[in-house]
């Protein structure tokens, strides 16, 4: 956290406060946006796509380093490295790409705010299966980080049309809801129902050997037991990011009702 704060210090420092377009008046209260937001099914769509795309994100993000070390049998600073450098990278790209694409082609089609991210999430999900399910780390890095760049296409245009679709000064109050949206389920859910779904099939994969967790616990070094958390959480992970296919879907029922929406 740091950097951040040095870097806050020096924007504080550095950077003037521009000219704000939005009429002069009093600032609408909170539940004033919430009632205008009440009428905006565009906000609600994108809301609850982008609380579903963080609840696979940060779920599946979340075990990618264990993901490296039991199915590629990487150490901790090798699968760390890939997951933090490599992919964080690719999510750095995607975000900045989805965006500025948005920008260039929104001239020609008005809603590709919307579909722009379904079109991510349609793609980053096979791609995401096969790189789980590819032997090589080698050959499985090159179609995650595609995965993972399109999969982030979302991020701009979640912020985009949520500020897109409310009166000025309203703004940050709408993205201060969405946030909330967006980290209760996706940060606070995400990371413990993946888990959970691990060690489910996991189990489901012990019993079938004859075995449980206690006798695992009690036998370091088993291979059934490395191979039972390994399938347990391969399989979790797979079936995460199926959810992607839904935050598409709720994407492009946005779609729907952004121009009726848009206030910006």
């Amino acid at each position: 956290g740091v950097p951040g704060v040095v870097l806050a210090v020096i924007v504080k420092l550095t950077v003037k406060e521009p000219p704000r377009s939005a009429p002069k008046g009093e600032t609408p209260s909170f539940s004033a946006a919430l009632a205008a937001l009440g009428k905006k099914p565009t906000f609600w769509y994108t809301a609850l796509g982008s609380a579903i795309a963080s609840f696979v994100s940060y779920g599946v993000g979340q075990y990618l380093t264990s993901f490296m070390i039991r199915t590629h049998h990487m150490s901790l600073f090798e699968g760390a490295t890939l997951v933090g450098v490599v992919l964080g990278l690719a999510a750095a790209l995607g975000t900045f790409s989805s965006g500025f694409l948005a920008d260039r082609i929104s001239k020609r089609h008005p809603n590709a705010l919307a579909w722009l991210p379904a079109l991510g999430f349609f793609i980053a999900t096979p791609l995401y299966l096969v790189s789980f399910l590819l032997p090589s780390i080698w050959l499985a890095m090159p179609v995650l980080s595609l995965a993972a760049m399109l999969h982030y296409f979302y991020l701009g245009p979640m912020y985009a049309m949520t500020q897109g679709v409310v009166a000025p000064r309203m703004r940050a109050t709408a993205v201060a809801v969405l946030l909330f949206i967006v980290n209760l389920i996706g940060y606070g859910m995400g990371p413990p129902a993946i888990g959970a779904l691990s060690d489910f099939l996991a189990q489901g994969q012990l019993a079938t050997a004859g075995l449980t967790p206690e006798m695992c616990a009690a036998t370091v070094g088993d291979a059934r037991c490395a191979s039972a958390i390994e399938v347990g959480l391969r399989w979790s992970m797979m079936i995460g990011v199926c959810g992607y296919l839904i935050a598409a879907v709720l994407f492009l029922m946005s779609a729907r009702t952004l121009r009726r929406d848009w206030v910006a």
